[in-house]
């Protein structure tokens, strides 16, 4: 049977995407092996023109064939295969109602233009082939923006399936996703780097298209958008993702034993069905270029909305860098006991936590158990710092968190978002991705660089004196 039952492929304008997903929907209808009788296969779009140009591709194809010509017959919105009872058909979701397809195969069109009210029309199309022995369903699209919340979520997922390879954490072994853009360090206007992005330029499309882009985005910055995204593609917003697998993996030495160690800790717990984090960190002297170990523990309940029978989810579970509390909340008085413990092997010298819900929990700690705790605001203001001495850190291989696989799929999902006075602030990609354990950290460092901040100012003070 077929390697790959989803494909997913973004490149910039004008490689060729809708030729070739129109070559493919024609094969699947009319030569595919095992042969499928009575298969259904949809160009789609939000809009019926947009799902007409993939059709319309392959409308052209049959009128050049003389094989296609006799097996097949061309209507305004099929082409159908009479012989096989099968049909090519466009759906637009501007027009679009039923869900009563036994689809064979999909091209889903310009992903980046899908928005929310498109979900329902996604849904019933990846769950109507469970009938066809091997249906395939293809994306086609170019980078989108910050509206893009679909694209989005689909871009992270195929970014982690090809990332299994440094990760060696399998996300999805029946996709197969194909990524051209440009590098984060790239200079876009260097011609040398739109090759990248589309593999067929000076092909399919002149580098005089690609030079008329870029002209135009220098002198008119409305423009830079359409010439990253169209000739780059690039995702063009005001956040960015923070973190590659090659720097995260920078820190994959294991951790130093906590006990009788000065740490500086933080929680993020969230809301009592979603996720919870607890993170401590340790430096090993007090050179302010020290290497920080890393101590992380996540939790989650039974009745959170993510299907913890599935990966990466179950191996989380299963080598215990997440904690699934029966029942359908987060058992806060778990993650007490737990803290209480190891706080007991060693000495944290402030807890940072997130006033929104972790409030009367960071007062229990304080109140029964005399620990110091900081209400963190949850602003840029206060992630600026901690969030860039992390990259820098991490460049510089002082961050020791032995491959904790919960923590580095967190890694993956963090992205930054920059506000007009450069201030940071951390974000996740986007749907069910989560980052608990990543923003724990990051109030965990700002505890760090604090103390550390005072501990020189005291040291002055004292030279002074």
């Amino acid at each position: 049977m077929r390697r790959f039952q989803k494909v997913y492929l973004s490149m910039a304008r004008k490689w060729g995407k809708s030729t070739f997903a129109a070559a493919v929907a024609l094969l699947l209808m009319v030569f595919d092996n095992p042969f499928e009788p009575g298969a259904e296969i949809y160009a789609v779009a939000t809009k019926e023109q947009q799902a007409r140009v993939v059709h319309s591709e392959a409308k052209r194809m049959v009128a050049q064939s003389q094989t296609l010509k006799r097996k097949l017959k061309v209507l305004d919105k099929s082409i159908d295969y009479p012989a096989a009872n099968s049909s090519f058909l466009v759906i637009g979701g501007d027009g679009y109602s039923s869900d009563g397809q036994n689809l064979h195969g999909a091209i889903i069109d310009e992903l980046h233009a899908w928005r929310g009210q498109h979900r329902d029309l996604l849904e019933k199309l990846t769950t109507a082939g469970g009938a066809r022995l091997q249906p395939l369903w293809i994306t086609i699209t170019t980078a989108g923006d910050d509206k893009s919340q679909i694209w989005m979520e689909e871009e992270a997922y195929a970014v982690k399936t090809v990332e299994s390879v440094l990760t060696g954490q399998v996300i999805d072994d029946q996709q197969f996703a194909l990524i051209c853009t440009i590098d984060a360090d790239d200079d876009p206007f260097d011609e040398n780097v739109w090759i990248k992005a589309n593999p067929h330029i000076g092909e399919t499309v002149t580098m005089d298209y690609a030079r008329g882009m870029a002209t135009e985005a220098r002198g008119k910055p409305a423009a830079m958008s359409k010439f990253l995204r169209y000739v780059c593609n690039r995702k063009t917003a005001s956040s960015e993702r923070a973190i590659t697998p090659e720097l995260w993996a920078g820190g994959g030495q294991e951790p130093e034993p906590i006990e009788g160690r000065t740490g500086y800790g933080a929680f993020d717990l969230g809301r009592t069905n979603d996720w919870a984090a607890r993170v401590a960190v340790f430096p090993r002297s007090d050179d302010p270029d020290a290497v920080l170990d890393v101590a992380v523990k996540c939790w989650t309940c039974e009745g959170t909305s993510l299907p913890l029978h599935r990966e990466p989810y179950a191996s989380f579970v299963r080598d215990g860098t997440l904690v699934v509390c029966d029942g359908g909340e987060i058992d806060f008085g778990e993650i007490e006991d737990d803290t209480v413990d190891f706080a007991n092997r060693c000495f944290v010298r402030s807890w940072a936590f997130d006033p929104t819900f972790a409030g009367p929990f960071a007062q229990r700690l304080e109140r029964l158990y005399g620990m110091e705790i900081f209400a963190f605001t949850q602003s840029a203001r206060f992630y600026t710092a901690p969030l860039r001495e992390l990259l820098k850190m991490l460049a510089q291989r002082r961050i020791a968190h032995g491959n904790d696989a919960c923590l580095a799929w967190q890694a993956q999902n963090l992205t930054i978002r920059r506000n007009p006075k450069d201030e940071w602030m951390p974000e996740k990609l986007g749907g069910d991705l989560k980052i608990d354990g990543m923003v724990a950290l990051l109030m965990a460092l700002s505890e760090y660089l604090y103390h550390g901040a005072q501990k020189c100012s005291n040291d002055s003070a004292v030279m002074l004196l």
